[in-house]
């Protein structure tokens, strides 16, 4: 039986999101090179290697939850692979001062290298800072990840942030207490804007490729 004959209610659907990214992604997963992103930070206190691995899981949620005749293979690995720069771009000695600019075609030329990209992939991991880069993507899987991308990296610059103004354990036990999820919460506020631009962009297009 397919994975994806699981019957798709909120309460499993990230269940079976990870288990598409263990299915379509452990090649990647279980490759040294890809384990190299652990020496790296992206946003706060998170690793390169969990900031993938989150967006990957990301991506798969939102197509479960809202789109059809996605190719799942493309969408996991493109996520997986999207951020694979390879170096900490934190570093005040880097020649390169644009990263956010210029790291997705590094990141595509080094997952071409290490793993082979089809062309779908290398549109995910090319366009995936649309609008910081101005060439939108023009297939269904790399929006996804565009949009799972931003909602992640807010997310995570947003709990950094609490936690090193030393307010992550009061608002632990707030959560705890009114189960409300407010990092979480304030990353939704933050990217609500921009997509619903992306989304409204989506939904005016006909199925299939967007070009």
């Amino acid at each position: 039986m397919s994975i994806l004959n699981t019957n798709n209610n909120t309460h499993d659907t990230a269940g079976l999101a990870s288990k598409l990214v263990y299915k379509y992604g452990k090649e990647i997963l279980n490759s040294k090179e890809f384990e190299q992103q652990k020496n790296f930070f992206q946003h706060g206190d998170h690793t390169v290697y969990k900031h993938s691995v989150d967006v990957a899981k990301k991506s798969a949620e939102l197509a479960l939850k809202y789109f059809h005749d996605v190719d799942y293979s493309s969408l996991i690995r493109g996520a997986l692979l999207h951020d694979y720069f390879l170096y900490d771009w934190h570093e005040k000695n880097l020649p390169n001062k644009i990263h956010g600019f210029t790291h997705p075609s590094k990141a595509a030329k080094n997952a071409a290298r290490d793993f082979g990209i089809n062309h779908k992939e290398k549109i995910i991991i090319k366009r995936h800072m649309f609008p910081l880069t101005p060439i939108p993507p023009t297939i269904r899987e790399a929006w996804i990840i565009c949009i799972a991308d931003k909602m992640c990296a807010t997310h995570e610059t947003v709990r950094g942030i609490i936690i090193k103004i030393g307010l992550y354990e009061l608002l632990k036990i707030f959560n705890q207490r009114h189960h409300i999820r407010i990092p979480k919460l304030l990353s939704k506020i933050a990217v609500l804007d921009i997509i619903r631009s992306i989304y409204t962009f989506i939904i005016n297009k006909k199925n299939g490729d967007f070009s």
